[in-house]
């Protein structure tokens, strides 16, 4: 049962989460995650899934500034959220900041300690110098198509990129909705984190939502640089 206090404790860290702590991103991840039990999840989708999607893509991700004043509201915005899923035009192919990439059976990792602060500081540097390595037509797809949420096939033809959707496959931020986790290590955002002694894994790992929040970090000050 969420409570009235719970619930506001939740608006609180929603209404701050750019500036959050990892320890907070984890707690509001909790938050919201227990008041989303209580929903119903349409035929064909699976609520852990949506769940840890609706969180990276609306709450992680976003960049609205509206906060649910209750929870029929967050409720509300969750079956959208689903609604959204299942009348994607390409129901075959999810991207990460679509489905959060790790939903749908998409890889994760699992790590110990996961909630230490240390993680941004140890990691950092080495995500950074793998956003370095990046090409710019791949760094316009991480930042635009999963950071900003645009779709493939729009930053494609606004940014004149030949082949994203294959391109996207290949870095890691598109992927198959029966990809394998062991497929996704192959790709190049796969290779760094198992490079960071992250295992790969098929559950959710909130060593990855900081590894995606890391790098649209600095893919957003490269974006914000080049403009």
């Amino acid at each position: 049962m969420v409570t009235s206090a719970d619930f506001q404790r939740l608006r609180e860290l929603w209404a701050d989460r750019h500036g959050a702590t990892q320890e907070q991103w984890h707690e509001l991840f909790r938050r919201v995650e227990a008041v989303l039990r209580r929903a119903r999840i349409l035929e064909g989708l699976d609520r852990a899934d949506m769940v840890q999607g609706y969180f990276c893509d609306r709450v992680l991700c976003g960049r609205g500034a509206s906060i649910p004043d209750h929870e029929a509201a967050l409720l509300a915005w969750f079956q959208r959220y689903q609604l959204d899923q299942l009348s994607r035009e390409r129901p075959g192919d999810l991207s990460w900041d679509e489905s959060c990439e790790g939903c749908q059976g998409a890889p994760v990792v699992d790590a110990p300690d996961p909630g230490a602060e240390l993680f941004r500081h140890q990691r950092a540097a080495r995500i950074s110098a793998f956003f370095e390595s990046l090409s710019e037509d791949e760094r316009v797809l991480l930042q635009v198509s999963h950071c900003d949420g645009e779709s493939v096939l729009s930053v494609q033809d606004q940014y004149r990129i030949r082949s994203a959707h294959y391109r996207s496959k290949q870095l890691g931020i598109v992927l198959g909705r029966n990809t394998l986790p062991e497929e996704w290590g192959r790709s190049k955002i796969g290779r760094m984190v198992a490079e960071l002694g992250l295992r790969i894994d098929a559950t959710m790992g909130e060593d990855l939502l900081q590894v995606f929040r890391l790098l649209c970090e600095r893919a957003r000050q490269w974006w914000e640089a080049r403009a």
